[in-house]
């Protein structure tokens, strides 16, 4: 019977063996491939900017672990999407597009179109003359970061409904990984793990393409598709936030409950302590 092998799993020893590895196979790969992007960034952005500078040194180790760093960050910031789907992993992806949010869909949008159209003004683009290859590398470059965008905007939970449907999900999760088929538990975080780290090349990929293209447009433009890259993950930290205080709420009576001779005795304690100063106060005075 499956039900059998029903048992109490010690996360305790099994995480904490183990924990680096999904560390480094969601990034190890995604550093050296984000070196490599960040060097072809490099090389376009100084046709304008002397960026080659900061990285130039006689030590060639050193400029290769400079470079590696880079692409290491290259990639956290590129599998932020990643995370995104991972916080709205509790739902079917395709209930999300049945009743699709127009109005933060059209407002989100509005968002990012005056983020660019500023930091175009800004950068003067608008008061130079531009040939018509501009337009095609304009769409080029922000046709791949609007989809990004936008499907974040979807699927990010957004409202108590999503925030309380996720943490139930979030605590079933936590129940069963106490008492759970151990192999099943293995092997789901295994396959979550390495199509994470493929997920993540692709998107690495992506950005890279997206960022060459903007910066031939021009070199600011590659700040707006790095916000709407990264800016529903920003959002995510909202979300952790009001899953805590669900947490609280859910769970703190029943944990007072269990806890009442804890807690009793420690404000047994904290009185005491307190007439021990009081009287020793007292005692002073005189």
């Amino acid at each position: 019977m499956a039900s059998e092998n029903l048992q109490p799993v010690n996360n305790n020893s099994s995480s904490a063996g183990n924990w680096w590895e999904g560390y480094i196979i969601r990034y190890a790969l995604g550093s050296l491939v984000g070196a490599v992007i960040c060097w072809k960034l490099i090389n376009d952005i100084d046709k304008k900017i002397p960026v080659k500078d900061f990285i130039q040194t006689k030590d060639d180790i050193t400029r290769y672990v400079v470079l590696l760093l880079m692409g290491l960050c290259y990639c956290y910031v590129a599998s932020s999407p990643m995370l995104v789907l991972h916080v709205s992993r509790y739902r079917p992806l395709g209930s999300l597009y049945k009743n699709l949010p127009k109005l933060l869909i059209l407002k989100a949008l509005a968002l990012w179109g005056c983020v660019i159209s500023l930091l175009l003004w800004l950068s003067g683009y608008f008061y130079a003359e531009h040939d018509s290859s501009q337009w095609l590398y304009f769409f080029i470059g922000l046709i791949v970061p609007l989809l990004v965008y936008l499907v974040q905007i979807v699927i990010v939970p957004k409202n108590d409904d999503d925030v309380i449907e996720l943490f139930r999900f979030y605590d079933e999760l936590s129940f069963l990984r106490h008492y759970t088929f151990t192999d099943i538990m293995t092997s789901y975080r295994h396959i979550r793990e390495h199509g994470n780290a493929y997920s993540v090349l692709i998107l690495e990929i992506l950005l890279g393409w997206s960022l060459v293209f903007s910066i031939k447009v021009e070199f600011y433009l590659a700040v707006a598709v790095l916000i709407a890259w990264i800016l529903p993950g920003a959002f995510v930290w909202i979300v952790g936030t009001n899953i805590e205080k669900r947490y609280i709420k859910e769970h703190l009576p029943a944990a007072k409950k269990k806890h009442s001779y804890l807690i009793l005795e420690k404000k047994r304690q904290s009185a005491d302590r307190l007439d021990y100063f009081s009287f020793k106060k007292r005692k002073n005075l005189k």
